[in-house]
C-alpha cells in the first residue's frame, strides 16, 4: 500500500494519564481505527503525519500525560496487478501448490519503482486463481 503526501482523516488526542509512558506507535494502534502499527510506525517516520505537541516524533517515543498527539492520515493508493505472459520455471504443479525457481534479480510482488514484470503478473497469468491472503500482491 503507498500513500499520498494529502490528508484523508484527522485525528487528535490529548493524553490522559492513564496512557503516560506508552509509546506512541502503540497508542495510535490502539486509538486510530482500521490502521496497523507497523503503518503507523512508517508515517511516524516520514515526519509530515504526525505530531505531538506541535512536533515531529518518533514511534518509541512515549506519550506524557497531557501530550496533544495531532494525526493526519495519509490517502492511500491502491495498487493493482495485472497478470502478464512472463515464462516461469515450473518445478512441479498441481490443484494446490506451484513450486517454481525463482530467478536471481526477479521482484516478486509490485512495489515503486516494480509495478509490473513481478513474480506475482506471472503467477497471476499462469495460475488463473489464486489465495488472496495477504492481498492480491502477495498470494500464497
Amino acid at each position: 500500500m503507498r500513500y499520498t503526501n494529502t490528508t484523508d482523516k484527522v485525528f487528535d488526542f490529548e493524553i490522559e494519564s492513564k496512557n503516560a509512558g506508552t509509546r506512541i506507535d502503540k497508542f495510535l494502534s490502539k486509538a486510530v481505527p482500521d490502521q496497523s502499527r507497523s503503518f503507523l510506525k512508517k508515517i511516524l517516520d516520514d515526519d509530515d503525519f504526525i505530531t505531538v505537541n506541535e512536533k515531529n516524533t518518533k514511534p518509541s517515543y512515549k506519550l506524557k500525560a497531557g501530550d496533544q498527539v495531532h494525526v493526519n492520515l495519509p490517502t492511500l493508493i491502491e495498487m493493482s496487478a495485472e497478470a502478464e505472459d512472463i515464462p516461469l520455471d515450473v518445478i512441479y504443479e498441481d490443484e494446490a501448490i506451484i513450486v517454481i525457481n525463482k530467478q536471481p534479480n526477479f521482484v516478486v510482488h509490485p512495489a515503486p519503482g516494480h509495478e509490473t514484470g513481478t513474480l506475482v503478473n506471472a503467477l497471476l497469468h499462469h495460475c488463473k486463481e489464486l489465495s488472496g491472503v495477504g492481498g492480491e500482491f502477495r498470494p500464497v
